[in-house]
């Protein structure tokens, strides 16, 4: 199985320097996108069917902010949008899909750059993903988690 993950900051802006080129040249099963910034899915739809992808979506609830989705070569047996936490589901940070036994979860974590307010979200943030994925292990023996996880040792 081949999964790509790729924060592409605005999916419009993406499209227009020639992502979709690239996706129809991939060979991935599987495309995760971050900070789509993007809630008018059914033109895109039609796009990436014709690059061979069916696509699912958990936008911000926030227009232009945020957001992720999947791209799948196969259609999926279930879609899991959201985490779950209406605090973080708002913000468009999660979404998976079931495939086969396997659980793929495409996540965009927060950024705790910014000051001690978005550094203490981000450890709340943190805290309660962990916990989430401890859950998970309890349902699914087998998943990925992919996306940006906006944590570096140094800047």
């Amino acid at each position: 199985m081949r999964i790509i993950s790729f924060n592409v900051n605005g999916l419009r802006a993406a499209i227009q320097k020639g992502f979709l080129e690239w996706l129809t040249a991939t060979d991935a099963d599987f495309v995760c996108l971050q900070e789509i910034k993007f809630d008018n899915f059914a033109p895109l739809q039609v796009l990436f069917e014709s690059a061979g992808y069916h696509s699912y979506w958990m936008p911000a609830v926030k227009k232009g902010y945020r957001g992720v989705a999947i791209l799948a070569r196969k259609a999926v047996s279930q879609v899991q949008m959201g985490c779950g936490c209406e605090l973080y589901d708002n913000k468009g940070r999660v979404i998976g899909v079931h495939t086969g036994d396997i659980l793929l979860l495409n996540v965009y974590m927060p950024s705790g750059t910014t000051g001690p307010e978005r550094q203490a979200f981000k450890m709340q943030w943190l805290g309660f993903f962990y916990e989430y994925v401890r859950n998970l292990r309890n349902e699914h023996q087998r998943f990925v988690i992919c996306g940006d996880y906006n944590i570096a040792h140094q800047r």
